[in-house]
Protein backbone atom coordinates (compact mmCIF):
# COMPACT_ATOMS: atom_id res chain seq x y z
CA UNK A 1 0.00 0.00 0.00
CA UNK A 2 1.24 3.52 0.40
CA UNK A 3 3.46 4.83 3.28
CA UNK A 4 0.85 4.50 5.59
CA UNK A 5 -0.23 7.81 5.90
CA UNK A 6 -3.55 8.45 4.74
CA UNK A 7 -4.53 11.81 3.13
CA UNK A 8 -8.59 11.36 3.89
CA UNK A 9 -9.13 9.06 6.81
CA UNK A 10 -10.67 12.21 9.11
CA UNK A 11 -13.22 12.98 6.33
CA UNK A 12 -16.79 13.37 8.45
CA UNK A 13 -19.13 10.94 6.77
CA UNK A 14 -21.25 14.32 5.64
CA UNK A 15 -18.15 16.26 4.07
CA UNK A 16 -19.60 15.97 0.48
CA UNK A 17 -18.03 16.51 -2.87
CA UNK A 18 -14.89 15.08 -3.63
CA UNK A 19 -14.29 14.27 -0.35
CA UNK A 20 -16.06 10.95 -0.19
CA UNK A 21 -15.44 9.77 -3.12
CA UNK A 22 -11.45 10.67 -2.33
CA UNK A 23 -11.89 8.92 0.94
CA UNK A 24 -13.43 5.91 0.27
CA UNK A 25 -10.96 5.68 -3.05
CA UNK A 26 -8.11 6.25 -0.72
CA UNK A 27 -9.27 3.32 1.69
CA UNK A 28 -10.06 0.70 -1.16
CA UNK A 29 -14.03 0.77 -0.51
CA UNK A 30 -14.78 -0.23 -3.52
CA UNK A 31 -18.52 -0.61 -2.40
CA UNK A 32 -18.75 2.96 -1.41
CA UNK A 33 -17.46 3.93 -4.47
CA UNK A 34 -19.12 2.40 -6.62
CA UNK A 35 -22.25 3.69 -4.86
CA UNK A 36 -21.27 7.53 -4.63
CA UNK A 37 -20.26 6.89 -8.78
CA UNK A 38 -24.39 5.63 -9.10
CA UNK A 39 -25.34 8.71 -7.21
CA UNK A 40 -23.58 11.18 -9.83
CA UNK A 41 -20.38 11.72 -8.10
CA UNK A 42 -17.75 13.10 -10.16
CA UNK A 43 -15.30 10.42 -10.89
CA UNK A 44 -12.82 13.48 -12.08
CA UNK A 45 -13.15 15.69 -9.20
CA UNK A 46 -10.25 17.29 -7.27
CA UNK A 47 -9.97 19.08 -3.95
CA UNK A 48 -8.14 21.90 -3.89
CA UNK A 49 -4.75 19.95 -3.65
CA UNK A 50 -5.33 18.34 -7.22
CA UNK A 51 -5.78 15.18 -5.47
CA UNK A 52 -8.37 12.37 -7.47
CA UNK A 53 -10.14 9.59 -6.65
CA UNK A 54 -7.95 7.88 -9.45
CA UNK A 55 -4.73 9.36 -7.43
CA UNK A 56 -5.97 8.09 -4.34
CA UNK A 57 -6.45 4.55 -5.59
CA UNK A 58 -2.80 4.27 -7.44
CA UNK A 59 -0.95 5.84 -4.62
CA UNK A 60 -2.33 2.91 -2.63
CA UNK A 61 -1.96 0.40 -4.68
CA UNK A 62 -5.80 -0.51 -5.10
CA UNK A 63 -5.21 -1.93 -8.93
CA UNK A 64 -9.40 -3.53 -8.93
CA UNK A 65 -10.54 0.10 -7.63
CA UNK A 66 -8.26 1.79 -10.35
CA UNK A 67 -10.32 -0.45 -12.92
CA UNK A 68 -13.79 0.51 -11.67
CA UNK A 69 -12.79 4.02 -11.83
CA UNK A 70 -11.08 3.59 -15.34
CA UNK A 71 -14.01 1.94 -16.22
CA UNK A 72 -16.47 4.55 -14.78
CA UNK A 73 -14.54 7.16 -16.97
CA UNK A 74 -11.77 8.66 -15.11
CA UNK A 75 -9.37 10.30 -16.93
CA UNK A 76 -5.43 8.36 -16.82
CA UNK A 77 -3.54 11.80 -17.73
CA UNK A 78 -5.83 14.55 -16.58
CA UNK A 79 -5.13 18.43 -17.76
CA UNK A 80 -4.98 19.42 -14.19
CA UNK A 81 -1.04 17.83 -13.44
CA UNK A 82 -0.56 19.27 -9.85
CA UNK A 83 -0.49 15.52 -9.25
CA UNK A 84 -1.01 12.37 -11.54
CA UNK A 85 -2.18 9.00 -10.96
CA UNK A 86 1.10 7.33 -12.77
CA UNK A 87 3.46 9.27 -10.29
CA UNK A 88 1.69 8.15 -7.13
CA UNK A 89 1.52 4.62 -8.24
CA UNK A 90 5.22 5.04 -9.04
CA UNK A 91 6.40 6.87 -5.19
CA UNK A 92 4.85 3.58 -3.49
CA UNK A 93 6.35 0.80 -6.49
CA UNK A 94 2.66 -0.66 -7.40
CA UNK A 95 4.04 -2.27 -10.72
CA UNK A 96 0.57 -3.25 -11.19
CA UNK A 97 -1.32 -0.25 -11.17
CA UNK A 98 1.31 1.36 -13.27
CA UNK A 99 0.79 -1.08 -16.03
CA UNK A 100 -2.97 -0.77 -15.84
CA UNK A 101 -2.56 2.82 -15.92
CA UNK A 102 -0.14 2.64 -18.89
CA UNK A 103 -2.29 0.14 -21.06
CA UNK A 104 -5.18 2.89 -20.91
CA UNK A 105 -2.91 5.77 -21.90
CA UNK A 106 -1.42 7.36 -18.80
CA UNK A 107 1.50 9.64 -20.24
CA UNK A 108 4.64 8.01 -19.29
CA UNK A 109 6.70 11.44 -18.96
CA UNK A 110 4.07 13.65 -18.18
CA UNK A 111 5.18 15.68 -14.96
CA UNK A 112 3.38 16.93 -12.18
CA UNK A 113 3.94 20.27 -10.15
CA UNK A 114 7.70 21.11 -9.76
CA UNK A 115 8.07 18.86 -12.80
CA UNK A 116 8.25 15.53 -11.32
CA UNK A 117 8.10 12.22 -13.54
CA UNK A 118 6.73 9.09 -12.24
CA UNK A 119 10.21 7.42 -13.16
CA UNK A 120 11.92 10.43 -10.63
CA UNK A 121 9.36 8.96 -8.38
CA UNK A 122 10.51 5.23 -8.58
CA UNK A 123 13.99 6.47 -8.80
CA UNK A 124 13.62 8.58 -5.19
CA UNK A 125 12.13 5.74 -3.29
CA UNK A 126 14.47 2.71 -4.65
CA UNK A 127 11.50 0.73 -6.17
CA UNK A 128 13.91 -0.84 -8.72
CA UNK A 129 10.79 -2.95 -10.32
CA UNK A 130 8.59 -0.02 -10.96
CA UNK A 131 11.26 2.03 -12.32
CA UNK A 132 12.47 -0.83 -15.08
CA UNK A 133 9.09 -0.77 -15.85
CA UNK A 134 8.27 2.98 -16.45
CA UNK A 135 11.72 2.98 -18.42
CA UNK A 136 10.91 0.48 -20.61
CA UNK A 137 7.66 2.46 -21.69
CA UNK A 138 9.51 5.51 -21.92
CA UNK A 139 12.30 4.03 -24.28
CA UNK A 140 9.13 2.92 -26.28
CA UNK A 141 8.00 6.83 -26.50
CA UNK A 142 10.92 7.62 -27.41
CA UNK A 143 11.66 4.88 -29.88
CA UNK A 144 8.07 5.27 -31.65
CA UNK A 145 9.09 9.54 -31.97
CA UNK A 146 12.49 9.16 -32.86
CA UNK A 147 11.30 5.96 -35.90
CA UNK A 148 9.17 9.38 -36.98
CA UNK A 149 11.88 11.54 -37.24
CA UNK A 150 14.43 8.93 -38.78
CA UNK A 151 11.74 8.09 -41.73
CA UNK A 152 11.54 12.55 -42.28
CA UNK A 153 15.11 12.94 -41.84
CA UNK A 154 16.83 10.09 -43.51
CA UNK A 155 20.36 8.51 -43.25
CA UNK A 156 22.19 11.46 -41.36
CA UNK A 157 20.61 10.86 -38.02
CA UNK A 158 21.55 7.10 -37.60
CA UNK A 159 24.48 8.38 -35.95
CA UNK A 160 23.56 10.25 -33.22
CA UNK A 161 20.61 7.41 -32.51
CA UNK A 162 21.83 4.55 -30.46
CA UNK A 163 21.42 1.56 -31.64
CA UNK A 164 19.13 -1.67 -30.13
CA UNK A 165 21.93 -2.81 -28.83
CA UNK A 166 22.80 0.17 -26.99
CA UNK A 167 19.32 1.15 -25.73
CA UNK A 168 19.10 -2.69 -24.14
CA UNK A 169 22.57 -2.30 -22.67
CA UNK A 170 21.90 1.37 -21.00
CA UNK A 171 18.42 0.16 -19.60
CA UNK A 172 20.35 -3.11 -18.28
CA UNK A 173 22.70 -0.17 -16.63
CA UNK A 174 19.71 2.10 -15.08
CA UNK A 175 18.22 -0.90 -13.66
CA UNK A 176 20.71 -1.95 -12.03
CA UNK A 177 21.57 1.05 -10.52
CA UNK A 178 17.96 1.67 -9.58
CA UNK A 179 18.65 -1.92 -8.08
CA UNK A 180 21.64 -0.96 -6.50
CA UNK A 181 20.02 2.27 -5.04
CA UNK A 182 17.54 0.00 -3.35
CA UNK A 183 19.99 -1.97 -1.84
CA UNK A 184 21.97 0.60 -0.48
CA UNK A 185 19.27 2.38 1.27
CA UNK A 186 18.16 -1.02 3.09
CA UNK A 187 21.67 -1.13 3.80
CA UNK A 188 21.25 2.33 5.76
CA UNK A 189 18.07 1.23 7.24
CA UNK A 190 19.90 -2.01 8.85
CA UNK A 191 23.11 0.04 10.01
CA UNK A 192 21.55 3.99 10.47
CA UNK A 193 20.92 2.93 14.26
CA UNK A 194 24.28 1.91 15.36
CA UNK A 195 26.21 5.12 13.22
CA UNK A 196 23.51 7.08 15.19
CA UNK A 197 22.18 6.19 18.13
CA UNK A 198 19.30 7.87 19.26
CA UNK A 199 19.71 10.11 22.84
CA UNK A 200 19.92 8.82 25.75
CA UNK A 201 20.89 5.24 23.98
CA UNK A 202 24.44 5.64 23.29
CA UNK A 203 27.20 3.27 24.70
CA UNK A 204 28.97 4.50 27.54
CA UNK A 205 32.43 4.41 27.15
CA UNK A 206 34.45 2.34 29.91
CA UNK A 207 36.63 3.73 32.22
CA UNK A 208 40.28 4.40 31.31
CA UNK A 209 43.14 2.42 32.90
CA UNK A 210 45.81 3.72 34.79
CA UNK A 211 48.18 2.70 31.82
CA UNK A 212 45.60 4.38 29.56
CA UNK A 213 45.38 7.82 31.59
CA UNK A 214 48.93 7.94 31.70
CA UNK A 215 49.68 8.08 27.88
Amino acid sequence: MGDGNKLFDMVAPDAGAPFELLAAAEAGDEPRVASLLRSQADVNARDERGWSPLIMAAKEGHTSLLRLLLAAGAAPSAPDVSHTALRGAALFGHAECIRLLVEVGAEVNQSSDGGKTPLMGAAMNGHAGAFALLLRHCRCVQSRAGGAARAADGPRLKAVHPTQGQSARRLAALTLSARAWCALRAGLARVRPRLFPRAGTARRRAPRTTSERAQ
